[in-house]
């Protein structure tokens, strides 16, 4: 069995989602013959560490001077990384993936780069981000556009990330580029206490329908574009029968997440919206299956893992067209997509409110179906792992 190494900042599920495509590549590679660990840079402290679900994770951190850096990631590379016959580097920016593709090319060790969306042009922005675009762009000319040149091969999530991602910066210039997708693992079997774990969260929907967003609350998911919005939209339907919005999402405590329940209060009726924090277990899975629709109207989205989710719970899905999936969702009738502005948001928001029932169960028929056909992890693993190996074979073992 061949063994693959994935390298990466840290596997904290609250940073958002590439510690969860980690952990569903993984499951999927292993279906296909192929072995994980994963090293990071984690404080080998973090109590996310036992809840693993069975993926070896070394954790050799705390990173330090916020760059990620790691001497004992580079010592354990260089002794112990050469038990791996594939290397894949998670992300960028951070002193892991510059590291990893470094050490593996002294090693003779084949490393591949997955950026997820961290080569998308909607993060150099010089007015909305001014710091961090000058940071990335020295970055990137003094170490980035090496690391990318060196990496035997870049993988994309979809078509979209890999036209956006060579339009970002000059000096653009990889060996090869395969788009193998990410995919989700299917849906867990349904518990009879699974609705209860959510209704102990949110009493109010055992007697009221509701549109879920869940991710981190940060700017980029434009949560306020959805708040405006929903107010808009809104206006002028009897209160009975406007479904209730919940914004679950860790962040609450962050000053963008202290706004959002200032907005919420100043825009909205009392109780028509609630936070109810970061869901995990059975009470995710109950919100996805009981949501009339999902909803992530984000400024820019890579792949969207909890948009795959709750396609795979039959959820269709109100979504930006800066969610890179939003044409295959479209194409398919499994959702609803506008542009990220409010105007846009509310017209998306109206036209779903004055669905007839019947439009309303045909979206929920083929978002499951678009699920099985393009998002179900075991498509995605087997396109990685043919990459993987068409391009790796050559090594002796």
């Amino acid at each position: 069995m061949q063994r693959v190494l994935h390298i990466v900042a840290s596997m904290d599920p609250a940073g958002g989602g590439v510690a969860q495509a980690i952990q569903t590549i993984a499951s999927g590679l292993r279906v296909e013959g192929l072995a994980s660990e994963v090293v990071s840079v984690d404080d080998p402290a973090s109590a996310f560490l036992n809840s693993d679900g069975g993926l070896t994770i070394h954790a050799l951190g705390p990173g330090r001077f916020g760059w990620g850096f790691s001497r004992r990631l580079h010592d354990w590379l260089e002794s112990e990384g050469i038990r791996f016959d594939i290397w894949i580097v998670h992300g960028l920016w951070l002193h892991p993936s510059y590291l990893a593709v470094s050490v593996a090319g002294r090693s003779g060790i084949p490393v591949h780069v997955y950026p997820h969306g961290m080569l998308d042009p909607w993060f150099q922005s010089w007015r909305r981000r001014p710091f961090k675009t000058l940071r990335n762009f020295l970055y990137w000319h003094l170490l980035e556009a090496a690391t990318i040149r060196k990496a035997t091969s870049l993988l994309f999530t979809c078509e979209g990330e890999r036209r956006l991602a060579a339009t970002t910066f000059s000096r653009y210039q990889p060996q090869a580029e395969a788009v193998v997708g990410l995919g989700n693992a299917d849906v867990p079997p349904v518990k009879s206490t699974s609705k209860d774990a959510f209704a102990a969260l949110c009493p109010e929907v055992a007697e009221r329908s509701y549109l879920l967003f869940m991710g981190r609350l940060h700017p980029k998911k434009g949560i306020d574009l959805l708040l405006e919005g929903w107010a808009v939209a809104t206006r002028g339907f009897p209160a009975a029968s406007v479904p209730l919005l919940i914004i679950a999402g860790p962040g609450e405590d962050s000053g963008y997440g202290r706004a959002l329940r200032k907005q919420a209060e100043a825009l909205l009726p009392p109780g028509a919206c609630r936070f109810p924090g970061m869901l995990s277990g059975d009470a995710k899975w109950a919100a996805l299956r009981g949501a009339a629709a999902f909803v992530l109207f984000s400024h820019q989205e890579n792949f969207g893992i909890a948009v795959a989710e709750a396609l795979a719970c039959g959820t269709p899905v109100l979504i930006s067209d800066k969610v890179n999936i939003w044409r295959e969702i479209i194409d398919r009738r499994a959702g609803w997509a506008a542009s990220d502005s409010v105007a846009s948001v509310a017209e998306c928001l109206k036209d779903w409110l004055e669905l007839a029932p019947e439009a309303r169960n045909d979206a929920r028929v083929q978002a499951r179906a678009t699920f099985l056909e393009v998002f179900e992890a075991g498509q995605a693993s087997h396109r990685l792992a043919g990459h993987l190996l068409g391009e790796d074979s050559k090594r002796t073992l």
